[in-house]
Order: structure tokens, then sequence, then C-alpha cells
């Protein structure tokens, strides 16, 4: 017969997980209700080691003791200073892992819910100098952050409102940091991000059933920034091999559409749009060994405006303004 744990008997799983474990490094486990279970492991741990789980509510979960699942896992520690984790969870059925293995130096994982029926998932793999965190308040939102093969990264996810989603995955990046907020109900954020150098990603969005999409490879002085204020605005914006890099989508009104791409060139593209139901789109592609100036510019206030600019060959510009 299933029978979940009591908080007795998890605290008692924390305190006999290993000698090694806990030798020096601190795990302090807080639960109040009913129904609570939660996990700790920080493993071949040198240093400050820290983990904390705080828990008040009914039926939450902080990974699974006898799966021996995350919540918090701290695995391959070799820092001489700092590591981090934190989990906590208010309210009812709102579950939480944290993963950090094989990491170096300092790096930080928190996780902060309130609410109902929130799901957090923050991993790190392989990664250094790394700071992330997660904070959900609302009801039924998700949020996942993945690091992998990242050096100087950071990542957060905020998120206000209920039913929100936002999945972010970075991979084999440098002193990149991807930084997303939400506030509303149904919005959706996907974000990812790989072999990109100095990629600075922000993503806003308040309203309700927006949709902003991120994908950046590639390398050199990436950027990239969507800001949508409305309802049912989508936002595309994806820099392949870009080099100087830059982007940028901002959206107020409903129903708007606004899709960027770029591949190689000194790059740069702008689209801006206020009002209701406009289009807008930019191109700008560019021939390795000419090194396109590529530069683009869409702004759109009204409604039910389009615009799209396409560009490929050498020293480019573009205008377009509508009002």
């Amino acid at each position: 017969m299933h029978q979940r744990l009591s908080a007795t008997a998890i605290a008692a799983i924390l305190t006999c997980a290993g000698a090694t474990a806990w030798a020096g490094p601190t795990v302090t486990t807080t639960q109040t209700g009913t129904g609570n279970s939660a996990y700790a492991e920080q493993n071949t741990v040198n240093d400050a080691t820290t983990a904390t789980i705080t828990q008040v509510g009914n039926n939450n979960v902080a990974g699974d003791p006898v799966g021996r699942l995350p919540g918090i896992l701290q695995q391959n520690i070799f820092s001489l200073s700092g590591h981090s984790a934190k989990i906590e969870q208010y309210g009812n059925e709102n579950h939480a892992a944290i993963s950090q293995t094989s990491g170096d130096v300092e790096y930080l994982g928190a996780i902060k819910q309130e609410g109902d029926r929130n799901i957090a998932s923050l991993i790190e793999d392989q990664y250094f100098n790394s700071e992330t965190s997660i904070g959900q308040k609302g009801n039924d939102n998700l949020a996942e952050l993945m690091h992998h093969d990242t050096g100087g990264a950071s990542g957060l996810i905020s998120q206000e409102g209920d039913r929100n989603v936002v999945h972010v995955t970075n991979d084999s990046l440098n002193d990149s940091s991807t930084l997303t907020w939400q506030t509303g109900y149904d919005n959706r954020i996907d974000a990812v991000h790989t072999t990109s150098g100095h990629s600075a990603v922000r993503i806003a969005q308040t309203g309700s059933l927006n949709t902003a999409y991120t994908s950046q490879t590639g390398g050199s002085f990436i950027s990239g920034y969507t800001i949508q204020n409305g309802v049912g605005n989508f936002a595309s914006l994806i820099q392949a091999d870009a080099r100087e890099g830059s982007g940028a989508i901002t959206q107020s009104g409903d129903g708007n559409v606004a899709m960027l791409g770029q591949t190689l060139g000194y790059n740069q593209a702008d689209i801006t749009q206020t009002g209701n139901l406009n289009t807008a789109t930019i191109l700008q592609s560019g021939s390795v060994g000419f090194a396109p100036l590529n530069t683009a510019y869409i702004t759109q206030s009204g409604n039910g405006f389009t615009a799209s600019i396409a560009q490929s060959g050498s020293d480019n510009h573009a205008g377009i303004y509508q009002h």
C-alpha cells in the first residue's frame, strides 16, 4: 500500500542519507501541513554547500524521497566557495525540482512558488559561475529552466497570474543571461539558445494569450528583446549565425504578429507595433565573405497594418514607417 511519508520520516532520511553528503554542508527542511514530501542530496561536496526546502500547505512535492528524485540534488561540487539551492513553496499541490551537477566555482539556484498546482524545474549541468531562479505566484503555472555547459550564465523566470508557461534552454553559452517575465493569464514563452556567446535575452509579457518564441545560435554579440502588452500577440525572434546581432520586438495592443529573422552580418532589426491586428516581418540573410551591414526598421501605429522587409547581400539598410 502506498503511503505518503511524514515530515518526520523525511527528516530522518535527510539525516541518514550519508556522512559524506552532510558533513560540513547544511541541509534545512521545514514542512507545515499534510502530505508533503521532500528530498535533498549533496554528493562529493567540498566547501560551503547549502540546501534549503520550505513547504507550507498540503500535498506539496519537492522531489521524491523514495525514488531519490530532486527536490535539490547537488552532485560532484568542486568549488572552493559558494553553491546553494533553495526551494520555497506556499500553497497546495505545488511541485518543484532543482538539480545541479558537475559544477565548479560559485553557483546559485532558487525556486519560490506561491499558489496552487504550480510546477517548477531548474536543472544545471556542466557549468560554472551560474545564477538561476524561478518565481511563480498564482495557479497552474509551469516553469522549466535548463542550463548545460554554460559559463557565467544567469537565468530568471518570473510569473504572476494563472496558467502561464515558460520553457528556457541554454546550451554551451558564455557570459549569457536569459531573463523572462510574465504577468497575466495563459501566456507562453519558449526560449532556446545554443552555442551563443555574450547572449542577453529579455522577454516580458503582460496581458493574456500572448506567445513569444526566441531561438539563438551562432556567436558574437547576440542579444534579443521581446516585449508584449495586450491580448493574443505573437512574436518570433530567430538569430541563427548572427555576428554583431541585436534584435528587438515590441508590441502593444491585441492580435499583433511580429517575426524577425537574421543570419550572418552586422545585423540589427527592430519591430515596434502599437495598435491591433498589425503584422510585421523582417528577414535578413547575407552571404559569407561579403560582411553585409544589415539594418532594418518597422514601426507601425494604428490598426491592421502589414509590413515586410527582406534583405540579402551587402551594405543593407531599410525603413517602413506607417502611422
